[in-house]
């Protein structure tokens, strides 16, 4: 195979490699969303819950809610070290691959068989690390998947608990009570203001 035809293929994968990473990070922020939104859930839930229902039914929809907040927080640490802190590897800078060009051309040697020899191993250093990366980072979205559906499960109890049994203390269905304590009678005092002086 030509060495020209090896360079495009290792180019292809470098560039495979660097667009794997974006899908990578889109698919890490859609799974930070997903969390930011089952936690907005249940922090809603929480605080708007009727205090006054049967204990058994309160003691359930917080252990419910702890075990998937904490579900929650297992899947966001994970997916912090699959977004955060990996290291890629890219090409050289134009400028250090030319000055290796002229190198070459004041030295008298063949540029091109070297530049593609230069090229070859830089392609292919940079995409087997980048690959190595994304791989890891793969493997860690997918252990996040796991956590996630178990967050989803006491969540949806949860969320049915409250919709269902009507636990919200806002609701328009719930009766308002109105305890009136005391009537007091008010008497106004019409004060006169003094006349101003001449």
């Amino acid at each position: 195979m030509d060495k020209r035809d090896v360079l495009d293929i290792y180019r292809e994968q470098f560039a495979f490699e660097m667009d794997r990473k974006k899908d990578i990070t889109a698919q890490a922020q859609v799974r930070f969303a997903l969390i930011a939104t089952g936690v907005t859930l249940i922090i809603y839930m929480a605080r708007n819950i009727d205090l006054t229902i049967d204990c058994t039914l309160l003691l359930i929809f917080a252990v419910l809610s702890v075990i998937s907040i904490t579900l929650f927080a297992f899947a966001a640490l994970k997916l912090a070290h699959a977004f955060w802190n990996n290291e890629y590897t890219y090409l050289p800078p134009m400028d250090k691959s030319e000055k290796y060009r002229k190198e070459l051309e004041a030295s008298g040697q063949n540029e091109t068989v070297f530049l593609e020899e230069y090229f070859l191993e830089e392609y292919s250093i940079c995409a087997g690390e980048n690959r190595e990366t994304n791989n890891q980072r793969q493997q860690k979205m997918s252990s996040i998947v796991s956590y996630l559906k178990a967050a989803t499960i006491p969540l949806v109890i949860v969320g049915g608990m409250f919709v269902l049994l009507d636990l919200d203390a806002s609701s328009s269905r719930k009766v308002t009570d109105v305890n009136v304590i005391e009537l007091q009678k008010v008497t106004y005092k019409q004060v006169e203001a003094p006349e101003a002086t001449k």
